[in-house]
């Protein structure tokens, strides 16, 4: 409405938009939808996509519904995005903590732990700035971890 506000007067312009809706060629929940599906496939978490249903002007009901629609994991969906971006540091992690196991080194364990923190940082880190909720970012950093 806002881009079209500059080409005719208002009224005109709620009349044409009416009737794209009333005959389906404009439909919030139709752009609501593929905009989900969208920012799924790419790995966005349901917090980052409800916001970005927000900003575009989709109706709060319309983003609750569409985000509810989703019959997969968004836990499995976090998963595959931390696999995707950080599966090398995690394998360079485990080949650590397995040398220091089997060396039995007390000091390389710490580090080895501490590595660990600074990693699951940045997992936790990772999944919060792409939308997920709390409760998904502890279970994914750990799901890595045990």
């Amino acid at each position: 409405m806002q881009k079209l506000q500059r080409h005719g007067s208002r009224e005109v312009i709620e009349k044409a938009l009416q009737a794209l809706r009333e005959n389906g060629y404009q439909s919030d929940e139709r752009f609501a939808e593929s905009l989900c599906n969208g920012r799924r496939n790419r790995g966005y978490g349901p917090n980052y996509i409800a916001n970005e249903l927000q900003s575009r002007g989709i109706a709060s009901e319309t983003a609750s519904a569409t985000l509810a629609a989703y019959e997969g994991s968004w836990f499995e969906l976090a998963v595959a995005a931390v696999d995707k971006k950080f599966i090398r540091d995690i394998e360079a992690w485990s080949r650590a903590e397995e040398s220091a196991q089997i060396e039995g080194d007390r000091g390389a364990r710490q580090v080895s732990q501490g590595n660990r923190r600074k990693l699951s940082v940045k997992i936790s880190q990772f999944l919060a700035r792409r939308g997920f909720p709390g409760d998904i970012i502890r279970n994914a950093a750990d799901k890595f971890f045990d």
